[in-house]
Protein backbone atom coordinates (compact mmCIF):
# COMPACT_ATOMS: atom_id res chain seq x y z
CA UNK A 1 0.00 0.00 0.00
CA UNK A 2 1.31 3.47 -0.83
CA UNK A 3 1.92 6.01 1.89
CA UNK A 4 -1.04 7.99 0.58
CA UNK A 5 -3.26 4.88 0.68
CA UNK A 6 -2.18 4.12 4.23
CA UNK A 7 -2.97 7.65 5.34
CA UNK A 8 -6.43 7.44 3.73
CA UNK A 9 -7.08 4.09 5.42
CA UNK A 10 -6.17 5.50 8.83
CA UNK A 11 -8.37 8.54 8.19
CA UNK A 12 -11.35 6.36 7.18
CA UNK A 13 -10.94 4.16 10.27
CA UNK A 14 -10.71 7.21 12.51
CA UNK A 15 -13.80 8.77 10.93
CA UNK A 16 -15.73 5.51 11.43
CA UNK A 17 -14.61 5.31 15.05
CA UNK A 18 -15.61 8.93 15.66
CA UNK A 19 -19.06 8.25 14.19
CA UNK A 20 -19.54 5.24 16.48
CA UNK A 21 -18.48 7.28 19.50
CA UNK A 22 -20.84 10.09 18.51
CA UNK A 23 -23.75 7.63 18.20
CA UNK A 24 -22.86 6.09 21.55
CA UNK A 25 -22.65 9.49 23.25
CA UNK A 26 -25.97 10.50 21.68
CA UNK A 27 -27.60 7.33 22.99
CA UNK A 28 -26.13 7.84 26.46
CA UNK A 29 -27.34 11.45 26.50
CA UNK A 30 -30.84 10.35 25.47
CA UNK A 31 -30.98 7.71 28.18
CA UNK A 32 -29.71 10.11 30.84
CA UNK A 33 -32.35 12.62 29.81
CA UNK A 34 -35.16 10.03 29.97
CA UNK A 35 -33.91 8.54 33.23
CA UNK A 36 -33.90 11.91 34.97
CA UNK A 37 -36.09 11.50 38.06
CA UNK A 38 -35.52 14.84 39.80
CA UNK A 39 -38.37 16.38 37.86
CA UNK A 40 -41.40 14.81 36.22
CA UNK A 41 -41.18 15.15 32.45
CA UNK A 42 -44.54 15.25 30.76
CA UNK A 43 -45.85 15.72 27.25
CA UNK A 44 -49.59 15.64 26.69
CA UNK A 45 -50.44 14.94 23.08
CA UNK A 46 -53.71 16.67 22.42
CA UNK A 47 -54.81 14.67 19.34
CA UNK A 48 -54.82 11.43 21.33
CA UNK A 49 -56.96 12.56 24.21
CA UNK A 50 -58.87 15.65 23.06
CA UNK A 51 -62.06 16.97 24.65
CA UNK A 52 -64.22 14.59 22.65
CA UNK A 53 -67.46 16.55 22.76
CA UNK A 54 -68.46 20.17 22.76
CA UNK A 55 -69.35 21.71 26.09
CA UNK A 56 -73.01 21.58 25.06
CA UNK A 57 -72.82 17.78 25.01
CA UNK A 58 -71.87 17.64 28.67
CA UNK A 59 -75.06 17.16 30.68
CA UNK A 60 -75.87 19.49 33.56
CA UNK A 61 -75.25 18.36 37.12
CA UNK A 62 -78.63 16.65 37.75
CA UNK A 63 -78.05 14.49 34.67
CA UNK A 64 -74.42 13.94 35.74
CA UNK A 65 -75.67 12.36 38.95
CA UNK A 66 -77.88 9.99 36.97
CA UNK A 67 -74.95 9.06 34.72
CA UNK A 68 -72.74 8.36 37.71
CA UNK A 69 -75.39 6.07 39.17
CA UNK A 70 -75.65 4.19 35.86
CA UNK A 71 -71.87 3.79 35.66
CA UNK A 72 -71.64 2.61 39.26
CA UNK A 73 -74.36 0.03 38.66
CA UNK A 74 -72.02 -1.64 36.16
CA UNK A 75 -68.78 -1.20 38.12
CA UNK A 76 -67.12 -2.83 41.11
CA UNK A 77 -68.13 -1.75 44.62
CA UNK A 78 -65.77 0.69 46.26
CA UNK A 79 -65.07 3.09 43.40
CA UNK A 80 -67.82 5.55 44.33
CA UNK A 81 -65.33 8.22 45.53
CA UNK A 82 -63.52 8.06 42.18
CA UNK A 83 -66.68 8.30 40.07
CA UNK A 84 -68.11 11.14 42.16
CA UNK A 85 -65.14 13.30 41.17
CA UNK A 86 -65.68 12.71 37.44
CA UNK A 87 -67.54 14.67 34.80
CA UNK A 88 -69.06 12.74 31.90
CA UNK A 89 -69.80 13.63 28.29
CA UNK A 90 -72.11 12.14 25.67
CA UNK A 91 -70.72 9.85 22.98
CA UNK A 92 -72.80 10.51 19.88
CA UNK A 93 -71.03 8.30 17.33
CA UNK A 94 -68.70 5.34 17.12
CA UNK A 95 -65.01 6.05 16.42
CA UNK A 96 -65.76 5.06 12.78
CA UNK A 97 -68.66 7.52 12.53
CA UNK A 98 -71.33 4.83 12.70
CA UNK A 99 -74.61 5.18 14.58
CA UNK A 100 -74.64 3.82 18.14
CA UNK A 101 -77.75 1.72 18.81
CA UNK A 102 -79.10 0.46 22.13
CA UNK A 103 -77.63 -2.87 23.18
CA UNK A 104 -79.97 -4.89 25.33
CA UNK A 105 -78.76 -6.08 28.75
CA UNK A 106 -75.40 -4.32 28.60
CA UNK A 107 -76.12 -1.19 30.61
CA UNK A 108 -74.44 1.97 29.36
CA UNK A 109 -72.86 0.29 26.32
CA UNK A 110 -74.14 0.85 22.79
CA UNK A 111 -73.37 -1.09 19.60
CA UNK A 112 -72.17 0.50 16.36
CA UNK A 113 -74.49 -0.16 13.42
CA UNK A 114 -71.52 -0.08 11.04
CA UNK A 115 -68.51 -1.92 12.54
CA UNK A 116 -70.13 -3.61 15.55
CA UNK A 117 -67.79 -1.94 18.06
CA UNK A 118 -69.24 -1.44 21.54
CA UNK A 119 -68.98 2.04 23.06
CA UNK A 120 -70.11 3.64 26.29
CA UNK A 121 -73.03 6.04 25.95
CA UNK A 122 -71.34 8.48 28.34
CA UNK A 123 -67.65 8.55 29.15
CA UNK A 124 -65.42 10.62 31.45
CA UNK A 125 -64.09 13.84 29.95
CA UNK A 126 -60.38 13.91 29.19
CA UNK A 127 -59.75 16.06 32.27
CA UNK A 128 -61.41 13.37 34.41
CA UNK A 129 -59.61 10.54 32.63
CA UNK A 130 -56.25 12.24 33.08
CA UNK A 131 -56.74 12.48 36.85
CA UNK A 132 -58.08 8.92 36.93
CA UNK A 133 -55.03 7.38 35.24
CA UNK A 134 -52.51 9.59 37.00
CA UNK A 135 -53.86 9.17 40.53
CA UNK A 136 -56.27 6.24 40.94
CA UNK A 137 -56.02 3.56 38.28
CA UNK A 138 -53.08 1.49 39.51
CA UNK A 139 -53.95 1.70 43.20
CA UNK A 140 -57.52 2.27 44.38
CA UNK A 141 -59.20 1.23 41.14
CA UNK A 142 -57.26 -2.00 40.69
CA UNK A 143 -57.79 -2.87 44.36
CA UNK A 144 -61.56 -2.47 43.91
CA UNK A 145 -61.40 -5.16 41.21
CA UNK A 146 -59.30 -7.40 43.49
CA UNK A 147 -56.24 -7.14 41.25
CA UNK A 148 -52.89 -7.62 42.97
CA UNK A 149 -50.69 -4.52 43.44
CA UNK A 150 -48.03 -3.75 40.86
CA UNK A 151 -45.28 -5.02 43.17
CA UNK A 152 -46.88 -8.47 43.19
CA UNK A 153 -47.77 -8.37 39.51
CA UNK A 154 -44.14 -7.64 38.70
CA UNK A 155 -43.37 -11.19 39.84
CA UNK A 156 -46.59 -12.94 38.75
CA UNK A 157 -46.61 -11.65 35.17
CA UNK A 158 -43.58 -13.81 34.39
CA UNK A 159 -45.67 -16.93 34.95
CA UNK A 160 -48.65 -16.31 32.65
CA UNK A 161 -47.98 -13.71 29.96
CA UNK A 162 -44.50 -12.22 29.52
CA UNK A 163 -42.84 -15.30 27.94
CA UNK A 164 -45.63 -15.36 25.33
CA UNK A 165 -45.38 -11.62 24.63
CA UNK A 166 -41.60 -11.90 24.25
CA UNK A 167 -42.02 -14.76 21.78
CA UNK A 168 -44.43 -12.69 19.67
CA UNK A 169 -42.12 -9.66 19.87
CA UNK A 170 -39.20 -11.72 18.57
CA UNK A 171 -41.34 -13.00 15.71
CA UNK A 172 -42.35 -9.48 14.68
CA UNK A 173 -39.04 -7.68 15.20
CA UNK A 174 -36.14 -9.58 16.76
CA UNK A 175 -33.55 -7.73 18.84
CA UNK A 176 -31.51 -5.65 18.65
CA UNK A 177 -34.24 -3.08 17.96
CA UNK A 178 -35.45 0.13 19.54
CA UNK A 179 -38.61 -0.67 21.54
CA UNK A 180 -41.36 1.47 23.03
CA UNK A 181 -43.94 -0.02 25.39
CA UNK A 182 -47.02 2.19 25.73
CA UNK A 183 -48.41 2.03 29.27
CA UNK A 184 -45.80 -0.21 30.87
CA UNK A 185 -47.63 -0.75 34.18
CA UNK A 186 -45.42 -2.75 36.54
CA UNK A 187 -42.53 -2.70 34.07
CA UNK A 188 -41.64 -6.41 34.04
CA UNK A 189 -42.10 -6.81 30.28
CA UNK A 190 -39.91 -3.74 29.79
CA UNK A 191 -37.13 -5.28 31.88
CA UNK A 192 -37.32 -8.70 30.21
CA UNK A 193 -37.28 -7.05 26.78
CA UNK A 194 -34.13 -5.19 27.74
CA UNK A 195 -32.51 -8.41 28.94
CA UNK A 196 -33.51 -10.03 25.62
CA UNK A 197 -31.49 -7.41 23.73
CA UNK A 198 -34.00 -4.64 22.95
CA UNK A 199 -33.18 -0.97 23.45
CA UNK A 200 -36.25 -0.64 25.65
CA UNK A 201 -38.13 2.42 26.89
CA UNK A 202 -41.73 3.05 27.89
CA UNK A 203 -44.47 5.54 28.70
CA UNK A 204 -46.75 5.49 31.73
CA UNK A 205 -49.46 7.93 32.81
CA UNK A 206 -49.03 7.57 36.59
CA UNK A 207 -45.86 9.45 37.65
CA UNK A 208 -45.52 7.38 40.84
CA UNK A 209 -45.66 4.12 38.89
CA UNK A 210 -43.24 5.49 36.28
CA UNK A 211 -40.74 6.43 39.01
CA UNK A 212 -41.12 2.99 40.63
CA UNK A 213 -40.46 1.22 37.32
CA UNK A 214 -37.44 3.43 36.59
CA UNK A 215 -35.97 2.58 39.98
CA UNK A 216 -36.81 -1.12 39.64
CA UNK A 217 -35.48 -1.61 36.11
CA UNK A 218 -33.01 1.21 35.50
CA UNK A 219 -34.77 1.86 32.18
CA UNK A 220 -36.24 5.09 30.76
CA UNK A 221 -39.95 5.55 31.46
CA UNK A 222 -41.60 8.65 30.08
CA UNK A 223 -44.43 10.17 32.11
CA UNK A 224 -47.41 10.81 29.85
CA UNK A 225 -49.38 9.25 27.05
CA UNK A 226 -46.55 8.90 24.50
CA UNK A 227 -43.04 10.31 24.18
CA UNK A 228 -42.73 13.44 22.03
CA UNK A 229 -41.81 13.07 18.39
CA UNK A 230 -38.40 14.56 19.17
CA UNK A 231 -37.48 11.24 20.82
CA UNK A 232 -37.31 9.69 17.36
CA UNK A 233 -38.85 6.53 15.92
CA UNK A 234 -39.04 2.97 17.19
CA UNK A 235 -38.67 -0.32 15.37
CA UNK A 236 -41.15 -2.09 17.67
CA UNK A 237 -44.05 -0.53 19.59
CA UNK A 238 -45.98 -2.62 22.10
CA UNK A 239 -49.55 -1.68 23.10
CA UNK A 240 -50.96 -4.27 25.50
CA UNK A 241 -54.38 -3.56 27.05
CA UNK A 242 -54.24 0.07 25.91
CA UNK A 243 -56.46 0.56 22.86
CA UNK A 244 -59.72 0.01 24.77
CA UNK A 245 -58.83 2.89 27.13
CA UNK A 246 -58.19 5.72 24.66
CA UNK A 247 -60.99 8.20 23.87
CA UNK A 248 -59.97 8.62 20.23
CA UNK A 249 -58.70 5.36 18.67
CA UNK A 250 -58.11 6.93 15.26
CA UNK A 251 -55.83 9.62 16.66
CA UNK A 252 -54.05 7.08 18.84
CA UNK A 253 -53.18 4.84 15.88
CA UNK A 254 -52.02 7.86 13.89
CA UNK A 255 -49.70 8.86 16.72
CA UNK A 256 -48.28 5.33 16.82
CA UNK A 257 -47.65 5.51 13.08
CA UNK A 258 -45.83 8.82 13.53
CA UNK A 259 -43.42 7.20 16.01
CA UNK A 260 -42.87 3.98 14.12
CA UNK A 261 -39.88 3.32 11.90
CA UNK A 262 -40.96 2.93 8.24
CA UNK A 263 -40.17 -0.79 8.51
CA UNK A 264 -41.30 -1.08 12.13
CA UNK A 265 -43.88 -3.35 13.73
CA UNK A 266 -46.57 -3.04 16.41
CA UNK A 267 -47.66 -5.73 18.88
CA UNK A 268 -51.30 -5.20 19.83
CA UNK A 269 -53.40 -7.02 22.45
CA UNK A 270 -56.84 -5.80 23.50
CA UNK A 271 -60.36 -7.17 24.14
CA UNK A 272 -62.18 -8.25 20.97
CA UNK A 273 -65.80 -9.45 21.23
CA UNK A 274 -67.51 -10.60 18.03
CA UNK A 275 -70.85 -11.98 19.27
CA UNK A 276 -73.47 -11.46 21.96
CA UNK A 277 -72.73 -14.94 23.26
CA UNK A 278 -69.06 -14.08 23.69
CA UNK A 279 -70.06 -10.82 25.37
CA UNK A 280 -72.25 -12.64 27.90
CA UNK A 281 -69.35 -14.90 28.91
CA UNK A 282 -66.91 -11.96 29.14
CA UNK A 283 -68.94 -9.42 31.08
CA UNK A 284 -65.91 -8.32 33.09
CA UNK A 285 -64.58 -6.74 29.88
CA UNK A 286 -67.48 -4.27 29.86
CA UNK A 287 -66.18 -1.79 32.41
CA UNK A 288 -67.58 1.63 31.48
CA UNK A 289 -65.09 3.68 33.46
CA UNK A 290 -61.95 2.45 31.71
CA UNK A 291 -63.00 0.30 28.71
CA UNK A 292 -64.44 2.98 26.50
CA UNK A 293 -64.44 0.72 23.44
CA UNK A 294 -64.77 -3.04 23.02
CA UNK A 295 -63.81 -3.82 19.44
CA UNK A 296 -64.95 -6.51 17.06
CA UNK A 297 -62.53 -8.08 14.59
CA UNK A 298 -64.08 -5.96 11.83
CA UNK A 299 -63.76 -2.78 13.90
CA UNK A 300 -60.12 -3.48 14.73
CA UNK A 301 -59.22 -4.35 11.14
CA UNK A 302 -60.91 -1.22 9.82
CA UNK A 303 -59.21 1.04 12.38
CA UNK A 304 -55.68 -0.10 11.57
CA UNK A 305 -56.25 -0.55 7.85
CA UNK A 306 -57.40 3.04 7.38
CA UNK A 307 -54.16 4.19 9.07
CA UNK A 308 -52.17 2.22 6.51
CA UNK A 309 -51.42 -0.92 8.53
CA UNK A 310 -51.79 -4.61 7.76
CA UNK A 311 -52.76 -6.82 10.70
CA UNK A 312 -51.17 -10.21 11.23
CA UNK A 313 -52.66 -12.81 13.56
CA UNK A 314 -50.17 -13.81 16.29
CA UNK A 315 -52.27 -16.01 18.56
CA UNK A 316 -54.54 -15.84 21.61
CA UNK A 317 -53.86 -15.05 25.25
CA UNK A 318 -56.52 -14.91 27.99
CA UNK A 319 -59.11 -15.79 25.34
CA UNK A 320 -58.38 -12.62 23.36
CA UNK A 321 -56.52 -12.34 20.04
CA UNK A 322 -53.10 -10.75 19.71
CA UNK A 323 -52.09 -9.02 16.48
CA UNK A 324 -48.98 -7.76 14.79
CA UNK A 325 -49.34 -4.59 12.71
CA UNK A 326 -47.01 -3.43 9.96
CA UNK A 327 -47.21 -0.40 7.64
Amino acid sequence: MTTYGAICSVWRNRRSQNARLANRDSDITRRRRMLECDEVREHKIAPIFPPMCEQSNRPEEPAQREIRRAVLSQAAPGIEPIVERMTFEAVKRCWCGGRLDPWENFGVYRRCSSCGCKAVEFRPTWASLEIFYREYYWREYQAAYHCPPIEERYERDMTDRIPQYLDWMRQLCPPPARLLEIGCGNGRLLREASLAGYDASASEMDPRVAAWVREKTGLPVFVGTLPPLSEGTFQLIVAIDVLEHVPDPRAFVREIRARLDPRGRVLLHCPVIDSDEAARTSRDVFNPLSHLWVHTTESLMRLWREAGFRLRWMGRLFEMPCWGAEP
